[in-house]
């Protein structure tokens, strides 16, 4: 299980490289989410807390349910 979180975790973080890339908040935002989830679950707190503060700084600007979702993970993050 742990490759395809590292599989998982290098492919997140690539999409979020090619969403910056081509200036789209909204997907960046909802990658930085996933991204998130998947080091999570592969026991990266900090990590994963930090890709949750970004993507809900993004998502404050755009659409707050996507705001309220994302804060909702944070506590789970730590």
């Amino acid at each position: 299980m742990s490759g395809e979180l590292d599989a998982a975790e290098r492919e997140g973080r690539q999409v979020v490289i090619e969403c910056r890339a081509v200036r789209s908040p909204r997907w960046t935002a909802r990658s930085l989410e996933l991204l998130g989830r998947t080091l999570q679950e592969a026991g990266h707190s900090d990590q994963a807390r930090a890709a949750f503060e970004q993507s809900l700084q993004i998502y404050t600007d755009l659409n707050p349910h996507d705001a309220d979702r994302v804060r909702r993970q944070l506590p789970s993050a730590s």
